[in-house]
């Protein structure tokens, strides 16, 4: 045993005090009976006896004692395993940030060089993402494998520094970033560190338990992806209220989605499937009676719907079906997927379902009680996995929490117009929040078509006071949006204006009125020239 080679503190340290003061205890004991058996037999003239009672008890007194040195070291071991084991399930969550997406977190906040202290001269690039809780853990130090448990390490070539970013996609992900130096796991163990990596671990488990309790309140007031507008009632007709106010048509695409899927599922415990849900059953007799009753009872333990993001997804990939890589996609289980068997109006036919099932459930779905939860970033890695190389696309992530310290302004929609007005076959997959402190009610959706409005305007002013404001040549970008709820909500409601850098609604309620904490990925085949 290792206990063999250590010495004084270090032992006590090791094997515990309850365990020395029991060897002071055996020690006292001992002492004792030898004293009463020397008196005992101080008449008896033969040593030799003594002296060999004395070692028969000294024997058998130090195998108890041995006995049960070992079974509480392996009741210790078998403890420490257990919590390892615990550890290492706790971590592997929906939730895991994995080591790209924290290069992609640090290169999109690297990306603006002006929000680091480094100098524009210097560029500094990614040498490796360390997992310290992948390393041999510290009995002396609870604080640092706490650390290594919520924190990847990620260090720049040349010794450029190091970031830290947090494992927990629920959380902000960047904590610190250092213009130089290397990262030495040694200096976590300091005690000048140890307030820094507190306030950490503490921001994080904060972050976290806010991200649950609104999951909760999601659950408890849930409504199709946070809708507390009448969709049915937003009649607005913007592209007329601009040109009554002046403003100018230059160009514009005509709405390129002719769907009006809606997000409901017929059979959940039947179409979540990702392999796909296979034709012989998916067609069977049993199957089309079910739809035909048009069963839709909901359970608690199900989803009610697929959910907003596989539904955009999914109405982009039928627009683009008869395009080289999407006109012979199979599901994963080897099946041809029947694009001419789907119905572009409604979502309920049987092969829309098996077709947003399984879409669903390869992007690591979160089952809410009445809802389903697919993060657009999962939605987009699937969808590059299955036609990546048929399709030109581009993902931003327009989040101060992910790096991005720009938003989603008139920079970001130029880029995407000029991209849109270009390729006639492309579409932009926005997810947004209703508002810049809700992070409950998000919704995505498709703009699918666009247009752009001249005006001579007045800017802001100074820093936005007002004050010295300069007439500027204005233009918009109005999108037009498909909601994914059947058909409501389509129309023109968000633009986006060069001068204010604005981007606002234009409707009168907030049934869709998203365009806070934006992420878009906007794609075309690459036969689309």
């Amino acid at each position: 045993m290792k206990i063999l080679f250590m010495k004084g503190k270090n032992v006590q340290m090791l094997l515990g005090r309850s365990f020395i003061e029991k060897l002071n205890k055996a020690e006292m004991y001992c002492n004792c009976c030898r004293l009463s058996f020397y008196r005992t037999t101080s008449q008896r003239r033969d040593g030799t006896l003594i002296n060999y009672a004395r070692k028969i008890f000294a024997m058998m007194f130090l195998v108890i004692v041995g006995l049960s040195v070992l079974m509480s070291c392996q009741q210790e071991t078998e403890i420490l395993a257990n919590t390892n084991v615990q550890k290492e399930n706790k971590q592997k969550t929906i939730y895991t940030r994995d080591s790209s997406e924290v290069k992609e977190c640090i290169m999109e906040f690297l990306s603006d060089n002006s929000l680091t202290r480094s100098t524009k001269k210097q560029s500094r690039k990614i040498e490796k993402v360390i997992d310290l809780a992948k390393e041999p853990r510290s009995r002396s130090s609870n604080i640092v494998d706490e650390f290594a448990d919520n924190f990847y390490v990620v260090s720049f070539s040349n010794a450029n520094g190091y970031a830290i970013v947090s494992k927990d996609k629920r959380s902000f992900p960047i904590y610190a970033v250092l213009d130089s130096g290397k990262f030495d796991k040694y200096a976590l163990q300091e005690k000048e560190m140890k307030p820094y990596i507190q306030n950490m671990i503490a921001g994080n488990s904060k972050e976290i338990q806010d991200y649950q309790k609104k999951i909760q309140q999601y659950n408890m007031a849930y409504q199709t992806r946070g809708n507390t507008g009448s969709s049915s009632l937003n009649k607005e007709n913007a592209e007329q209220d601009m040109l009554k106010d002046g403003w100018k048509k230059e160009r514009f695409t005509d709405v390129r989605l002719k769907t009006t899927w809606g997000q409901h599922i017929q059979r959940k415990n039947f179409y979540l499937n990702s392999l796909g849900v296979l034709y012989a059953d998916a067609y069977s007799d049993e199957n089309k009676k079910y739809h035909q009753l048009g069963c839709t009872r909901a359970t608690a333990e199900n989803a009610e719907v697929f959910g907003c993001t596989p539904v955009a997804f999914g109405q982009v990939m039928y627009a683009l079906r008869d395009f080289s890589g999407f006109n012979t996609l199979k599901y994963s289980s080897g099946e041809r997927i029947l694009w001419d068997k789907m119905n572009a109006v409604s979502s309920l036919a049987i092969e829309n379902q098996r077709f947003l099932g399984w879409f669903t459930a390869n992007c690591n779905p979160t089952y809410l009680k009445k809802g389903t939860l697919v993060m657009n970033i999962n939605a987009t890695k699937f969808l590059r996995k299955i036609v990546g190389d048929h399709i030109d696309s581009r993902y931003d992530n327009c989040i101060v929490g992910n790096g991005d310290f720009d938003g989603y302004g008139w920079s970001e929609d130029k880029r995407v117009a000029e991209d849109f007005f270009n390729h006639p076959h492309a579409f932009v997959i926005m997810t947004a929040s209703s508002g810049s402190l809700n992070y409950v009610s998000y919704h995505t959706f498709v703009i699918d078509g666009m247009i752009e409005f001249k005006k001579r305007i007045k800017g802001s002013g100074f820093l936005g006071t007002g004050m010295f404001r300069k007439w500027r040549d204005g233009i918009r970008h109005l999108y037009h949006v498909n909601a994914g709820w059947k058909g409501s909500s389509n129309g023109y409601y968000l633009y986006v204006q060069n001068v204010n850098d604005e981007f606002e609604y234009t409707g009168s309620n907030d049934a869709m009125d998203y365009r806070s904490k934006t992420a878009y990925l906007i794609l075309w085949p690459k036969q689309d020239k």
